[in-house]
């Protein structure tokens, strides 16, 4: 399951791509601006949900943020700061903004839409770590000090060490 909102030029929306538990990520988003996918090939791996999410936006933005739902600790001002520095590097071909939390790279990761089919074409349990390889020459930086807003959540005990 990953969360993405849009990065439109008038608008931002959430689309959110679940698999087994779609229903449920619908009763819980209800009150958000968010579009919520099914990803039917959800068991193939992480990739089939990126894919779901990229196809449902693809034409219809020029750059997305790709959010990992396990990492809650991402303040605002984190996706501000992307989106600032995206908006400076365009016109210095920078295609793909990373936040380091720390000294860590992490998410959510700013991709420019010249990158979406190369995101389509990842198979299998991973993310977009290959495409991000690729265009290490087109790839931003922007660091953070505080090591929590990359935190990876994975079970109701780390949950209960961080909260």
């Amino acid at each position: 399951m990953q969360l993405k909102p849009l990065y439109t030029r008038d608008s931002d929306q959430l689309v959110v791509v679940g698999g087994e538990q779609t229903e449920l990520l619908k009763e819980h988003t209800r009150d958000l601006p968010a579009i919520v996918i099914h990803n039917p090939n959800f068991s193939e791996g992480l990739s089939s949900s990126l894919k779901a999410g990229v196809k449902a936006i693809q034409d219809k933005v020029s750059a997305t943020f790709i959010f990992l739902a396990d990492q809650p600790f991402i303040p605002v001002m984190v996706v501000k700061r992307l989106r600032e520095t995206y908006d400076m590097a365009k016109s210095k071909n920078i295609k793909i903004i990373r936040p380091r939390y720390a000294s860590v790279p992490g998410h959510p990761v700013l991709f420019d839409a010249e990158i979406f089919s190369e995101l389509l074409c990842i198979e299998g349990n991973q993310g977009a770590q290959q495409v991000i390889q690729q265009h290490l020459a087109e790839l931003k930086y922007v660091d953070f000090d505080n090591p929590l807003w990359g935190a990876d959540i994975d079970t109701p005990e780390e949950w209960q060490r961080y909260k």
